[in-house]
């Protein structure tokens, strides 16, 4: 993550001086001071670099999450249609189709999502 996430995150978000990410509740996302570590690489460390901060999804919270929100049940519908007349055991068309679903993916729809979790968690 701090070798190709970060750096992909930094040249995209210049514009911004902090950037939160969040980590589901899974034990590998949140094992032994993964956060913590994570946390220190996300500092700042030099002007006009935004600082990352990572956080843990609440627990039993899918409302706070995009992902668990609304994008996962999107795209997997859009899966599920281009996989009409496919075999169920060919991986290999799954995750074409799975790559092609998410290139076609309409960014207003991905917009939207984040603006209703935003909503979401300014009420809670």
């Amino acid at each position: 993550m701090t070798s190709k996430v970060f750096p992909a995150i930094r040249k995209k978000m210049r514009f911004a001086t902090c950037v939160s990410l969040q980590c589901d509740g899974a034990a590998p996302h949140t094992g032994k001071n993964t956060i913590n570590l994570l946390n220190r690489s996300g500092k700042r460390s030099r002007k006009g670099v935004p600082t990352i901060h990572v956080t843990t999804q609440p627990p039993q919270s899918p409302d706070t999450n995009v992902n668990d929100l609304s994008f996962f049940a999107s795209l997997t519908a859009r899966v599920k249609r281009l996989q009409r007349g496919s075999s169920l055991w060919d991986t290999e068309q799954l995750v074409q189709n799975v790559r092609e679903a998410w290139k076609k993916f309409p960014v207003p729809l991905l917009e939207k999502s984040f603006q209703t979790k935003s909503a979401i968690v300014q009420s809670i």
